[in-house]
């Protein structure tokens, strides 16, 4: 599998994964999927550690995954978490999924898509990709 198919599929998983989660609880916390040096899937959400704030959990994930992958244990990441969106023309406000993946051997991005649970049911927008703000493989 390439870098970019790696990429793809750990969007894919993050995705549904994070979506169920939203139609189950109307969000989610914060987690990790991680693919190793070996080439094993795994996943990291903080549960074990009793953190209830979600900004208090993304810190956690993102510290853990840097320290994994200066250690050299991870070659792919995908990081999510819920947030809320503000469209910069009409400042109308959406939650949103974040997905940011980096890999060792492709280029870094961010990922959002855009949700409502109007009545109950999960309707999602259109999937937007751009630049990550910060990345977790060091670039040459």
């Amino acid at each position: 599998m390439s870098p970019r198919e790696e990429l793809n599929s750990l969007l894919d998983t993050a995705m549904r994964k994070a979506l169920g989660l939203v139609q189950e609880h109307r969000s989610h916390m914060p987690f990790a999927l991680v693919i190793g040096t070996n080439g094993e899937q795994a996943e990291i959400n903080g549960d074990d550690r009793g953190l209830d704030d979600p900004q208090a959990r993304h810190a956690w994930i993102t510290q853990r995954v840097a320290a994994a992958i200066a250690a050299g244990q991870y070659r792919a990441v995908a990081v999510a978490r819920n947030i809320e969106l503000t469209h910069n023309k009409t400042g109308k406000r959406a939650d949103a999924i974040e997905v940011t993946l980096d890999h060792v051997d492709d280029q870094a991005v961010t990922c959002y898509m855009p949700y409502d649970l109007g009545r109950g049911r999960l309707s999602t927008g259109e999937l937007v990709a751009t630049a990550p703000a910060a990345t977790f493989f060091a670039r040459q």
